[in-house]
């Protein structure tokens, strides 16, 4: 693990928060200005509250991952101890 962190791989995801926060808006967004044209009203607005909202979901499941071991991470260190001869068997 060691050899991971000192290769500057990202041990967690918490570089997802602001990607997933952005595409949350851009599908909130986009929803509530098709939901707008349907329905009628002011699709401006309604855009606006979907991407508000799209936004804060996208950030707050974000944050619920950003603690979570990144894959890549998890990936460097199995294959560095499978070069050493040992089975990863999972992940806690």
């Amino acid at each position: 693990m060691e050899l991971a962190r000192g290769s500057n791989v990202n041990e967690t995801q918490d570089g997802e928060v602001g990607k997933r926060a952005a595409g949350g808006a851009a599908i909130g967004g986009t929803s509530a200005a098709a939901w707008g044209l349907v329905r009628g009203g002011d699709v401006g607005n309604r855009a606006l509250a979907g991407a508000a909202a799209g936004a804060t979901a996208g950030a707050v499941s974000g944050g619920l991952q950003s603690t979570e071991t990144s894959s890549l991470f998890r990936n460097f260190v199995n294959k560095c101890l499978s070069d050493k001869g040992y089975s990863v068997i999972g992940w806690q």
